[in-house]
C-alpha cells in the first residue's frame, strides 16, 4: 500500500499521472499534486464523503449545479454515475479549467464550465490562490496569493440554468454564500463545510441561511463535512412567509 512518502517528487512538473476513482478515468498534472492529494487519488478516498452525500442527493435526469469543480471528477461522476441529465461547473481557478475539461473527455461526457468566482455579483473579486488547489478562496487565509479575477452572480447562473441539485465545495466560502439567495426550484443542496476556515459561527451562518430558505438539514444524505440539505417548504408558500415573520 502506497505511504505520502512515496510520493513522485522527481517527476517534472508537466508530467501527468493517470488514476480511476470509482469508475471515473482521471489525468492530473504533477503541477497540482501534493504528496496529500496523490494519495488520496492512489487510495481512492478523494472526495469520499461528497460521493455518499451525491448517491443520496441526485436522480437520474436532474440538472446540477456545482460550484467549485476542482479537477472535474465530481462533475464526471454526476453525469456518468448517477444520470444527471445536465451539469454546470463554476471554477475560480482559472489553471485547472484544462484538467476539467479533461476529465470530462477521458470519460465522455459533457458540462458546461464557467470559469469565476460564484457570488453576488459579475464584476471582480478578490481571489485567494494557495499552493494547494483546493485550499483556495475567497477568504484572506494565511500563506495565500491575492488577486482580483472574475465574477459569477450565482443567482443570475440558477435563474438560467433551474437546476433541481447544487453542490458546493468552496472552502470557507459556503460562509456567505446563500444568504438571500433564490433557490426557487431547487430540491437537495450538498455542501461541504470548511470549519478550520470559518468555525461554528461560520457554519451557523451558512445552516440559518439555508433554513430560511425552505432547507432542512437531512442525516440520511449528509456524510462527513459533506451535509445534505432537502427542501421542506416553499419559500414563498404560506408556510414559509409565517416561517420568515416568526423568525424575523
Amino acid at each position: 500500500m502506497p505511504t505520502i512518502e512515496d510520493f513522485p517528487h522527481d517527476l517534472p512538473a508537466d508530467a501527468v499521472l493517470p488514476f480511476t476513482l470509482h469508475g471515473i478515468r482521471l489525468e492530473i498534472p504533477r503541477a497540482i499534486l501534493t504528496p496529500e492529494l496523490w494519495l488520496a487519488f492512489e487510495l481512492g478516498y478523494y472526495e469520499g464523503s461528497e460521493i455518499s452525500a451525491l448517491r443520496r442527493a441526485i436522480q437520474p435526469g436532474d440538472g446540477v449545479l456545482e460550484v467549485g469543480a476542482g479537477v472535474g471528477f465530481i462533475s464526471a461522476f454526476i453525469l456518468r454515475a448517477l444520470g444527471a441529465a445536465r451539469v454546470v461547473v463554476i471554477e475560480a481557478n482559472a489553471a485547472l479549467i484544462p484538467t476539467i475539461r479533461r476529465t470530462h473527455e477521458l470519460n465522455s461526457v459533457s458540462a458546461t464550465v464557467l470559469t469565476g468566482v460564484a457570488g453576488r455579483t459579475d464584476g471582480a473579486v478578490r481571489f485567494h490562490h494557495q499552493a494547494a488547489f483546493w485550499g483556495s478562496s475567497v477568504l484572506p487565509l494565511p500563506d495565500s496569493q491575492a488577486a482580483d479575477v472574475a465574477g459569477i452572480d450565482l443567482g443570475r447562473v440558477l435563474r438560467e440554468t433551474r437546476p433541481a441539485v447544487l453542490v458546493v465545495d468552496i472552502e470557507g466560502g459556503e460562509r456567505d454564500l446563500f444568504a438571500g439567495l433564490d433557490l426557487s426550484g431547487v430540491r437537495n443542496v450538498v455542501v461541504e463545510v470548511h470549519q478550520p476556515q470559518i468555525g461554528g459561527a461560520g457554519i451557523s451562518l451558512c445552516f440559518d441561511a439555508l433554513q430560511q430558505a425552505g432547507f432542512a438539514y437531512d442525516p440520511d444524505g449528509s456524510s462527513g463535512t459533506n451535509v445534505m440539505f432537502s427542501r421542506y417548504r416553499q419559500p414563498h408558500s404560506r408556510a414559509g412567509r409565517l416561517w420568515a415573520a416568526l423568525r424575523a
